[in-house]
C-alpha cells in the first residue's frame, strides 16, 4: 500500500472513527462476493458514516487523494451485482449505519429515511402507528434499502409500485463534497420540500436515478393510505402462447383501473423454481434443468398454468368479490381459463407472497427461485416490453430460444404498470458447475443485444452489464457522461457505473 493511501486511511478513520474503516480481507468479502458469474470485485477498504457531514468530510478526502468512492445504501442487489462495484480498488463508502427515519407526517402520509432504512424497518414503523399507510415493497430481500432501492429504478406491486417516482426532496452529496436538496427543497426553510414535485427551474431529481452524480443522505417517500379492504386473484392459462390474450386483457383492465395493484404474470417454470425444495436433477451439461416436454407434467404436480395473472384490488371489504368476479368474466371471455380465490391461492408458495407483497407486507420468498439448482445464483434480465399481447410474445419467444439454445430454464414474470411491463427473468444458473459462469455471460450478452435490435431496452442492467448497454445510446450516454463532469469534476464517485466516468488528467 502506497504512502499516500495510509495516509487517507487514517484520515478517514479520523472522520467516522476507526471502528468504522475496514480494510483486512476477510471483512471485505462480503462487499466482494457479486453472486453473479462475473465474479468477486475486492474493494481496497469500506468506510461507514454515521450522517451527512461524514459523508462529506469522506467526499472531500476523496477529492483529495484521489481515491473512488463506491456508495451503497445496504447492497442487496441480487442477481444485479449485490454490493459490488464496477472497478476494483474503490473504497466502498457503506452507508447502512445512516438507519434513521426522521419524520412521520401522518396527515400528508410521506416519511423521511435516511439511506440505510429497510423495507421491514419502515413496514414495522409504519404497522406500530397504526398502519394507517403502507410502503410499497419489492420481492426481494425484506432488508434492503428503500432509497437504494428506488434509485436503482426498483419496483414493487402495490398501486404505488413505482419507486422512484414516490421519492421527493432528495439531500445529495454531490462529487464536490457540497449538499443539493433537489425540489421545492433549493429554497432554504421551503414548506412544500416533501409535498411539491415541482421546483423551480429544470427538475434535478431524476439524474440521481441509475447515476453516479451524487450520494443521497435522506429523501421523502410518499406512503400508500392503506385501504379498508384488499383482495387478491389469481388467473392461469393452460399454454404459453396464451401470454398474448393474458396481457392484452390484464392491459385494459389496468389501463382503466379495474386492476389498481401492479399485474403480475409469472410463468409455469418461475412458479415451480420458487416452490422448488430439491434442486432439479443433473443432466447433461447445457442441457436446461426443465425441458419443454417436462413443463405440462409440472404444471399439473403444482397446479399452476403456463402463465399466472396475480394482482390485486383495494376498497370496501363488501365489494371487493364482486369486483373479482367481474375480472373473472373478462378473462373467462377470452378462452380457457382457470381462477383461484385468494384464499386458496394464499396457501401456496408461488403465489401467497404476491399477495402479501400486494398488501404493503414486505416478503422474500421470491428468492426461492434460485432453488433450481444446488448452488443457486442468477443474472437478472429487465428489458421493458409495452403492455400488449403481441410484444410479450415476441419476448418470450426471444428470451426462451436464446436461454433454451445456452442451456437455462425460461423462468419468467412480467410486472405490469398501465402501458409498459418489465420482463422480470432471472438466469438461474448453477454457481458450482464448471463452465456454467461462462454460458450464462454469453446467454445474457446475447439476449441484450437481441433484444436491443428488436427495440427493447434493458432498464436495469447487472453491474458488469451497464457498460454494454450504455453503449448502445449514442447521445444520450454522451450527454449524460457531460454531466457527470459538472457533479463530479475529479471522478471519484463510483468510476463507471452506468458506464458513466470523468476523465481527468
Amino acid at each position: 500500500m502506497e504512502l499516500s493511501y495510509d495516509v487517507a486511511l487514517d484520515e478517514l478513520r479520523e472522520v467516522v472513527g476507526a471502528e468504522a474503516v475496514v480494510d483486512e480481507r476477510d471483512a471485505l468479502l462480503p462487499y466482494a462476493v457479486s453472486l453473479d458469474p462475473a465474479g468477486d470485485v475486492f474493494p481496497a477498504a469500506v468506510v461507514r458514516p454515521a450522517h451527512t457531514q461524514e459523508v462529506q468530510r469522506v467526499v472531500e478526502l476523496a477529492n483529495r487523494h484521489r481515491l473512488a468512492l463506491h456508495p451503497i445504501s445496504r447492497g442487496m442487489q441480487h442477481g444485479l451485482g449485490m454490493a459490488t462495484a464496477v472497478e476494483p480498488g474503490s473504497i466502498t463508502l457503506d452507508l447502512s449505519r445512516m438507519d434513521s427515519i426522521l419524520e412521520y407526517d401522518e396527515e400528508l402520509g410521506y416519511v423521511v429515511l435516511e439511506p440505510g432504512v429497510t423495507f421491514t424497518q419502515l413496514h414495522q414503523f409504519l404497522e406500530e402507528r397504526g398502519g394507517r399507510y403502507w410502503c410499497s415493497p419489492t420481492s426481494g430481500p425484506v432488508d434492503a434499502s428503500v432509497i437504494g432501492n428506488a434509485l436503482d429504478k426498483g419496483a414493487g406491486y402495490t398501486p404505488v409500485g413505482n419507486h422512484f417516482g414516490n421519492l421527493i426532496g432528495l439531500e445529495v452529496v454531490i462529487g464536490d463534497g457540497r449538499v443539493l436538496v433537489t425540489g421545492d427543497g433549493a429554497l432554504v426553510g421551503a414548506k412544500t420540500l416533501y409535498t411539491h414535485k415541482g421546483g423551480c427551474g429544470p427538475m434535478l431529481d431524476a439524474l440521481l436515478a441509475q447515476s453516479n452524480y451524487g450520494i443521497v443522505t435522506k429523501a421523502g417517500v410518499w406512503l400508500m393510505p392503506a385501504p379498508p379492504g384488499a383482495r387478491g386473484f389469481l388467473f392461469s392459462f393452460p399454454e404459453y402462447d396464451d401470454l398474448g390474450r393474458a396481457v392484452d386483457v390484464s392491459n385494459r383492465l389496468k389501463l382503466t383501473g379495474a386492476i389498481p395493484s401492479t399485474v403480475s404474470i409469472a410463468n409455469d417454470a418461475f412458479c415451480v423454481a420458487v416452490e422448488t425444495t430439491t434442486p432439479r436433477p443433473v443432466g447433461t451439461p447445457g442441457d436446461p434443468p426443465i425441458a419443454d416436454h417436462e413443463l405440462p407434467e409440472l404444471r399439473e404436480a403444482h397446479g399452476v398454468g403456463a402463465w399466472n395473472v396475480v394482482g390485486c384490488v383495494y376498497g370496501p371489504p363488501a365489494d371487493l368479490e364482486v369486483r373479482v368476479e367481474r375480472l373473472e368474466e373478462a378473462f373467462a371471455a377470452t378462452g380457457p381459463v382457470r381462477y383461484t380465490r385468494e384464499e386458496e391461492a394464499q396457501g401456496r408458495k408461488a403465489f401467497g407472497y404476491r399477495f402479501d407483497i400486494a398488501k404493503g407486507v414486505p416478503n422474500e420468498t421470491e428468492l426461492d427461485v434460485y432453488n433450481l439448482h444446488a448452488d443457486g445464483a442468477s443474472l437478472y434480465f429487465l428489458p421493458s416490453v409495452p403492455f400488449r399481447g403481441r410484444d410479450a410474445l415476441e419476448a418470450m419467444r426471444l428470451s426462451r430460444q436464446i436461454c433454451t439454445a445456452h442451456g437455462f430454464a425460461y423462468t419468467n414474470q412480467f410486472l405490469c404498470s398501465p402501458r409498459s411491463m418489465r420482463n422480470t427473468q432471472p438466469i438461474i444458473f448453477d454457481s458450482g458447475s464448471a463452465g456454467a459462469a461462462g454460458r450464462v455471460m454469453a446467454c445474457f450478452g446475447e439476449m441484450v443485444d437481441r433484444f436491443a435490435d428488436a427495440g427493447y431496452l434493458v432498464s436495469r442492467p447487472p453491474t458488469h452489464f451497464q457498460d454494454h448497454v450504455m453503449g448502445k445510446l449514442g447521445l444520450h450516454a454522451e450527454l449524460a457522461s457531460g454531466v457527470k463532469r459538472v457533479f463530479d469534476p475529479n471522478g471519484v464517485l463510483d468510476p463507471g457505473r452506468y458506464g458513466l466516468r470523468t476523465e481527468t488528467a
